[in-house]
């Protein structure tokens, strides 16, 4: 009631009671009781107060009793809130909550039922926002170690005045626990692959672990465990085909906590792999073949010449390995038909470097360079050394023919077009041969000694001669180059005879190669000795060509002035160094690599995995996904010029092997792709289903059976929610690999696809405490961490009193003065006096 109102009452009251007096034949004292109890009530109605003491913010306890904690962590966490909450509420109201994967308010400060196998942090605080309408103050009592994300989960509080601070909870129980078991989801029958473990543990000392397929021992090992992350590998042999299951464990005497101690992982074996490798020469990758079939892989072997240039022949092959190929020993047909082998089918191709290989192969702007991660430009040097080139020119007769149009004329016209692609300061000499041997130009620097138009003249002279003498003009020619300085230095023999006699170019070109003299070959014709110039550019670390045309010789003798002018050859002892981890090589110690002796320089593309790098940063083996497929570059050969101690090294089989295994496609892929995702004790599993012009099938019937480790399985029945997805949810009752299998049926048409998924233990057995984010989060809300005893320190004010409300009292009195004004009335009070 207003001031106003009861105001207007009492003057109503004031005048009824003159009135009374006036006219009433009650007596005095009984109309002035009347009017006093008049005046009680409306000072009741008007509920005078005596206000209470103001109270500061209420506060909220979020206690964690997550299983992270030990359970007599969790109890004495709770018993040292709970007094808190007691000391506290008599200068301020105080609730309790203990959370977990949920949260809940304690009533009666009992510890609520909550799922303790969680710590959903977010979650605890936005409960507690709740409870603090007005604002107010959180302590958060931790050991900070989510399970859910914890962005944003003090988005707001600020702004409604609700402070956190939080209270770091350490636990000194030892643990040893399993990270993670990482297995290949798709393998090939005899594969070799390997299985890798995480484990976190607390402290150092011994540890057993042991790895089980099917339910059947695998392998086990005795590991010592440092504190922290350890990394251990076990190396297997994919079985039959099918889908796998694959357990770890780990024990270790001061183990606390068994629940983290086992974990699952699947893989799907298909059909063995088939491996084509495509030679350079013949049994040149034999070396190669050996290790890959002794770590498990079936190969064949075949020319670039052999190789099918249609994807229904190519389709019979996983990945196919082109070992130090050059692009002109392929076909464009050919090359296109490698190209669409990984994007369109998705397959693999691994690119093995070499004398013949990447820019050196002229790979430069085929359907090679743009199906490898890499591109052929040479990486930026600081600088780029000068070139002395050196040309040997068959002058017999035998290269006579039309004049402009003949061997000989064109083989002029391109030594000619090799000057002018030559640097200023590069050095060229020409030696022309018959049975004899001169020099067209002995070697000169090119703008210091002779002019280039005075070296072009003197290579026009060149007059043809007689027979064929290749020995005497390498003799001639390389020990003349030797004598030169210079970093590369570089011949090229172009001839289209044969030369007698039985010398051994061995001895005489093997020495010259030591001293970092390079040799190639130019074949011009069928009746040149090809397999001579073949063995001599191997002998040379050069290239080989073929001149089927006298046409081709100016490009291919340019091409070779080109890749010796670039210098795309890095070569001297070196030890790889890891730029990233990949299935390629998982497993791999790197320290236990023998050292490389040179490779290939080349650049990177700008989405290529770089998996190994020279200690200079440049790539030694890189990969990608192209299309639908894989394509892998290894930048030095494979156990020849630049590995040849590779050979001798248990480690190279199983590591080539790995390398060609990560481009093979999916055994378990097919037009019904399978995805699946975990969380909790639940799987949601999608399917994708396309027919052979990829479009959407769509309204078909789809079924799954989801299977446990001990056989018990789910029939479950996946419904459509949009073009070509289908969706079904499983429930996965235990930790463990699932086996999950899908049948599509439509129109008669049936599609089938197989998979797996695992469910973890608990991510509350996997969560570090962390209490930097505790840190954090009070920071976000302009609170403070400590200990709770100094949080939950009682305010120095004096305890809190509640307001106090009159109205009871003035009732009271009113009654009591009714009773005497009834007493009055009736002469009781008149004869009690007397």
């Amino acid at each position: 009631m207003s001031a106003l109102s009861l105001g207007l009452l009492l003057i109503a009251a004031g005048l009824a009671g003159w009135w009374m007096l006036r006219r009433s034949q009650l007596s005095r004292l009984a109309i002035g009781l009347r009017l006093l109890i008049v005046a009680l009530l409306l000072g009741a109605l008007a509920n005078p107060v005596r206000p209470g003491s103001v109270p500061p913010p209420a506060l909220v306890l979020l206690v964690d009793q997550s299983l992270s904690l030990p359970a007599e962590a969790r109890a004495a966490q709770w018993a040292e809130a709970r007094a808190a909450a007691e000391r506290l509420r008599p200068f301020r109201p105080v609730q309790l909550v203990a959370f977990g994967a949920d949260a809940a308010l304690a009533i009666n400060d009992q510890v609520p039922a909550i799922n303790a196998d969680g710590s959903d942090l977010a979650g605890a605080l936005q409960l507690a926002g709740g409870l603090l309408p007005d604002g107010g103050e959180v302590v958060l009592v931790s050991d900070g170690a989510p399970t859910t994300p914890v962005a944003g989960a003090t988005a707001g509080l600020p702004a409604r005045q609700i402070v956190v601070n939080t209270v770091a909870v350490t636990s000194a129980i030892s643990d040893v626990r399993l990270e993670s078991l990482q297995v290949p989801t798709a393998l090939r029958q005899g594969e070799r692959f390997s299985a890798d473990l995480v484990v976190w543990s607390s402290l150092a000392g011994p540890a057993r672990l042991e790895l089980s397929g099917d339910g059947a021992p695998l392998a086990g090992r005795s590991v010592d465990l440092r504190p922290g992350r350890n990394v251990f590998s076990f190396q297997s042999q994919a079985g039959t085909r099918g889908f796998h299951e694959f357990s770890a464990t780990i024990s270790a005497p001061a183990d606390l906590q068994a629940a983290n101690n086992t974990l699952a992982a699947w893989t799907v074996v298909g059909l063995p792999p088939r491996v084509l490798v495509v030679e350079h020469a013949p049994d040149s990758a034999a070396a190669l073949r050996d290790a890959l079939e002794n770590a498990g892989l079936v190969t064949e072997a075949i020319r670039p010449a052999a190789l099918p240039a249609r994807l229904s022949q190519l389709g019979a092959y996983d990945s196919i390995i082109l070992q130090d190929v050059q692009a002109a020993q392929l076909s464009l047909d050919q090359q296109l038909a490698l190209r669409e082998f990984v994007r369109s089918l998705g397959h693999g191709l691994v690119a093995l470097g070499g004398s013949n290989s990447y820019s050196l192969g002229a790979y430069a702007q085929t359907p090679l360079e743009e199906v490898l991660p890499i591109s052929m430009e040479p990486p930026p040097r600081r600088e780029r050394p000068n070139v002395t080139l050196l040309l040997i020119v068959d002058r017999s007769a035998s290269m006579l023919g039309v004049p402009g149009e003949d061997k000989f004329s064109l083989a002029k016209a391109a030594a000619m077009a090799s000057t002018e692609s030559l640097g200023k300061d590069d050095t060229i000499g020409v030696l022309a041969f018959d049975t004899s041997n001169d020099w067209a130009v002995e070697f000169t620097t090119i703008g210091t000694g002779l002019q280039l138009g005075e070296i072009q003249s003197r290579i026009a002279d060149i007059q043809a001669g007689g027979g064929t003498n290749i020995y005497d003009a390498l003799d001639v020619g390389l020990t003349a180059l030797d004598r030169q300085t210079g970093r590369v230095r570089h011949a090229v023999l172009l001839t289209d005879g044969r030369s007698g006699g039985n010398q051994s170019y061995e001895a005489l070109v093997a020495p010259l190669r030591a001293k970092g003299i390079t040799l190639s070959t130019i074949a011009i014709g069928e009746d040149a000795d090809i397999p001579l110039l073949q063995s001599l550019a191997r002998l040379g670390a050069g290239r080989y060509h073929f001149a089927a045309a006298p046409e081709e010789l100016p490009r291919l003798t340019l091409q070779e002035t080109e890749i010796a002018r670039e210098d795309p050859v890095a070569e001297g002892d070196f030890q790889a160094n890891l730029a990233a981890p990949h299935p390629a090589i998982r497993g791999l110690d790197v320290g236990a690599m023998p050292a490389f002796s040179g490779y290939v320089a080349v650049t990177p593309k700008p989405d290529a995995e770089q998996l190994l790098r020279a200690p200079e940063g440049d790539v030694l083996l890189a990969t990608w996904q192209y299309g639908l497929g894989r394509a892998t570059a290894w930048t030095s050969d494979a156990g020849e010029r630049w590995t040849a101690t590779w050979t001798r090294w248990a480690g190279w089989g199983p590591l080539m092997a790995q390398i060609v295994a990560a481009t093979y496609p999916d055994p378990a892929d097919s037009p019904l792709r399978l995805q699946t995702s975990v969380e909790g004790d639940r799987a949601e599993i999608i399917l994708d289903a396309v027919d052979d012009d990829g479009a959407p099938i769509d309204l078909a019937s789809v079924g799954l059976r989801v299977v446990a480790a001990d056989g018990a399985e789910q029939i479950l029945r996946a419904t459509q929610f949009a073009p070509g997805r289908y969706r079904a949810d499983a429930a996965l009752p235990a930790a463990g690999a699932y086996q999950v299998l899908a049948a599509l049926e439509r129109n008669g048409a049936r599609l089938e696809a197989r998979g797996g998924l695992v469910r973890p233990y608990s991510p509350e057995w996997a969560a570090l405490p962390d209490p930097a984010l505790l840190s954090q989060i009070a920071g976000a809300t302009g609170g403070r961490s400590g200990a709770l005893a100094d949080l939950t320190a009682p305010p120095a004010v004096e305890p809190l009193r509640p307001a106090l409300a009159w109205w009871p009292f003035l009732v009271g009195a009113a009654l009591l003065l009714w009773l005497v004004e009834v007493a009055a009335q009736r002469g009781w009070l008149r004869r009690w006096i007397r």
